[in-house]
This record gives C-alpha cells, sequence and structure tokens, in this order.
C-alpha cells in the first residue's frame, strides 16, 4: 500500500473517530438537557414525532439533502461525508442511551454546567478532527456553500438563515 493510500486510511480513521467524539459530545449536551446544534435540534423533534430513532431518520434526513449537494455541490462530497451521513445520529443515540441511566432526568443547574462544559469541549474537538481529515462535508454542512457558490451572498447570512430555519423545525416539532 502507498504511503498516499495510507494517508487517506489514516484521515478516513481520524474522520471516523472525530465524528464519534462529535456524536459524544451532543449525546452528552443532550442528555443534560443545555440543547444541541440546529440540525440535530430538529432531527430529534421530527424522528420522535414520526416515531423513528434518530440514527435512522437523521440518515434518512442526510441521505435527502446529499440529492441537491450531489447536482450542486459534488467537490463537497468525500468519504468523510458519507461517514458523517451514515454514523453521526447513530452515534448521538447510542451514547444518549448510554449516558442516561447516569444522569437525573431533572439534572440540577450545577449538573448541567459541567456537562455543557464537557459536552461542547468534546463537540468541538470531534468536529475539528472530522474537518481536519479534510475529507468533504456532511450534507447539512455543504449546503450553505453551495448556495454560496451559486449566489455569492456572504457565507454567514446563508449559514444563520440555514441554523435559523431549522431552530424553527426543532421548535415546531418540540
Amino acid at each position: 500500500m502507498g504511503s498516499q493510500n495510507m494517508h487517506y486510511w489514516r484521515r478516513s480513521f481520524w474522520a471516523l473517530v472525530g465524528v464519534a467524539v462529535l456524536g459524544f459530545g451532543s449525546a452528552v449536551l443532550r442528555v443534560a438537557q443545555v440543547g444541541v446544534d440546529p440540525y440535530t435540534a430538529a432531527n430529534i423533534g421530527i424522528s420522535n414525532t414520526i416515531g423513528l430513532d434518530l440514527g435512522t431518520y437523521q440518515l434518512i434526513s442526510n441521505a435527502v439533502l446529499l440529492i441537491p449537494v450531489f447536482f450542486f455541490g459534488r467537490a463537497y462530497i468525500g468519504i468523510g461525508s458519507i461517514i458523517n451521513m451514515v454514523m453521526t445520529g447513530y452515534f448521538i443515540q447510542w451514547f444518549s442511551a448510554l449516558l442516561s441511566p447516569l444522569i437525573p432526568s431533572e439534572p440540577t443547574r450545577l449538573v448541567q454546567t459541567v456537562m455543557f462544559l464537557i459536552g461542547i469541549t468534546l463537540f468541538a474537538a470531534g468536529a475539528s478532527m472530522y474537518m481536519t481529515a479534510a475529507l468533504g462535508n456532511a450534507p447539512y454542512d455543504a449546503i450553505a456553500p453551495i448556495i454560496v457558490d451559486h449566489t455569492h451572498l456572504p457565507y454567514r447570512v446563508v449559514r444563520v438563515a440555514q441554523d435559523l430555519a431549522f431552530v424553527g423545525l426543532a421548535l415546531a416539532f418540540h
């Protein structure tokens, strides 16, 4: 196996580890009841409403989002996109199930604060590992740059609008 091929597999491994750490951080935030990112929040609400587990619903949601990404921003797709698309929701689901019995159903503010700090640190570290691997964007994360590429609107405006739309979905689905 050539060194370039080995480097690719090492980066793929770190993308997977990053997604696992990100998922664990998100699960900590979820179990602490301090909030998660807009996309996950919307997926939790919708999956609960329709009676589908989070991992499966998030995979379906990502598959739907992958369709326009495939046609309008194929350059944003890579093995990292697939790793994130398939695994993030399941990692959040699995880690939440492991953590839930350990945390009171009504955590104190102190517990929430400590868990928030742990969860956000893990989430950011996992996202950093995943992004540093540079093997493609998650379908949700590819939408804003694709819109920017085709409209030349400022990225932050597009991304904030996208995130607000998903916060709206999360609120609509509790």
